[in-house]
């Protein structure tokens, strides 16, 4: 694992939480994943086009709220540079996940319902309350 993300971590696990660490954790192993394979530098991300590749890569692989996660952890690590003068203090951290990723296509759901985008998902409590369906109306 890159040195400056494995110094990050080690004072990171002195200042959380177990979970909160736990999730630094594995945001950094997919970061230094995608920096292992696209044979890239930490500080390439400052650049909105190497960040977006990072965001797309990710949202490849996880959930929305999930890059969210991982594109502030990324913010966190890049402005413990700065105070450990890793970077200039002078260097601008503009990384955003409000950056629009691609959008995740579904094949097994489009051929479920093959006209899902016309209709309405309505949700109904069953009669225990307990059980969940989805009512689908065009």
């Amino acid at each position: 694992m890159n040195e400056i993300i494995q110094f990050f971590l080690k004072e990171q696990k002195e200042n959380n939480t177990d979970n909160t660490y736990k999730a630094l954790r594995a945001d950094c192993k997919i970061l230094n994943q995608y920096l292992f394979e696209n044979q890239k530098q930490l500080f390439c991300l400052l650049e909105n086009s190497e960040a977006f590749k990072y965001i797309s890569f990710l949202s490849s692989k996880c959930a929305p709220r999930t890059v969210k996660r991982k594109v502030c952890t990324l913010r966190k690590l890049l402005e413990w540079c700065k105070q450990k003068d890793y970077l200039p203090d002078e260097t601008k951290i503009d990384i955003s996940e409000n950056i629009v990723p691609p959008e995740r296509e579904f094949p097994a759901f489009q051929k479920l319902l093959p006209d899902f985008r016309s209709g309405r998902i309505y949700y109904r409590k069953g009669k225990n309350g307990d059980s969940a369906n989805y009512i689908m109306r065009f």
